[in-house]
């Protein structure tokens, strides 16, 4: 009888087989049922704050785009009175704002290839970021 009553505790002590089996269970619920939506909310929190901040971004620099497009209509259209208009008068005679219009619209198409350059490098940093965040949660998953 004391043997039988020692093999059943043994199951249930510190390197018994029951308590061994409970504490694999209780870490697969642990890290498949706690941490495993964790992570993902991680994921989705990265990839929402990348696509925020890249539409800021794009937001801003179209916002100032055709700020300085508005501008240069303004002063190849408009001679402003006052202190500025002899200066202004000058510049336009001698084909300054012409030129910086001429210029700045031959440019754009640099500036739009390198803004797209720059949304391109952090569309692939935000998947390689959220690569490396689905491989710690497979590795998680397979632990």
């Amino acid at each position: 009888m004391h043997i039988l009553i020692a093999r059943l505790l043994s199951w249930f002590g510190a390197g018994g087989v029951l308590l061994s089996f409970f504490s694999w269970i209780g870490k697969k619920i642990t890290a498949k049922g706690i941490l495993l939506p964790f992570q993902f909310a991680v994921v989705g929190l990265l990839f929402v704050h990348r696509m925020a901040l890249l539409t800021a971004f794009i937001t801003l620099v179209v916002y100032i785009y055709n700020g300085i497009v508005e501008l240069l209509e303004y002063i190849n259209t408009t001679i402003f009175s006052s202190v500025f208009a002899m200066p202004v008068q000058i510049l336009q005679s001698i084909g300054f704002f012409q030129a910086v219009n001429d210029v700045f619209s031959t440019f754009s198409f640099l500036l739009v290839s390198l803004l797209v350059m720059y949304v391109t490098k952090a569309i692939v940093q935000s998947i390689q970021t959220m690569s490396d965040e689905f491989f710690k949660i497979s590795m998680m998953i397979s632990v």
